[in-house]
C-alpha cells in the first residue's frame, strides 16, 4: 500500500464523497476501494457511538439507581421518625432535607417517596 494509502485508510475526518470523487478520478478501481475505506470508516464510527452511548446509558442508570436507595432510605427514615413524634424540624436534621420538604413528604404519605425522587429528577436534570 502505498504512503497516500496510508494515510486515506487511517483518515476519519474526508468526507465518503470527497474521497470517492478524488480516488475515481485515478481509476474505477480506486474509486470502489474509496468507497469500500469511507463505509469501513462510517461504520466504526457508528459502533464507537453506539458503544459509548451504552456506557454513559450503564453510568447514568448506575448512579439513578443509588440516588433513588438514598431517597428510598431517607423515606423510611422520616416515616420512621415521625411515629416516635419527633418533629419535621428535628427530622431534617438528621435527614439533612430541609424542614419544608420532610414535611411536605409527610403530607404526601404513601407518595412521599415519589416526592423526594421527583426532587432528584429536577436537580439531576438541571
Amino acid at each position: 500500500m502505498t504512503m497516500k494509502g496510508r494515510l486515506l485508510f487511517k483518515t476519519t475526518e474526508i468526507q465518503p464523497e470527497y474521497v470517492a470523487e478524488t480516488m475515481g478520478s485515478v481509476s474505477i478501481q480506486g474509486k470502489e476501494l474509496a468507497m469500500t475505506t469511507a463505509e469501513r470508516l462510517m461504520n466504526e464510527g457508528h459502533m464507537r457511538g453506539r458503544m459509548e452511548g451504552r456506557m454513559e446509558g450503564r453510568v447514568e442508570g448506575r448512579v439513578e439507581g443509588r440516588m433513588e436507595g438514598v431517597y428510598n432510605e431517607k423515606y423510611q427514615i422520616i416515616m420512621e421518625l415521625r411515629s416516635f413524634n419527633m418533629k419535621p424540624e428535628e427530622i431534617a436534621k438528621i435527614t439533612r432535607l430541609t424542614p419544608e420538604k420532610v414535611k411536605a413528604v409527610l403530607a404526601a404519605g404513601d407518595k412521599g417517596l415519589d416526592l423526594l425522587l421527583s426532587t432528584y429528577t429536577l436537580r439531576g436534570d438541571s
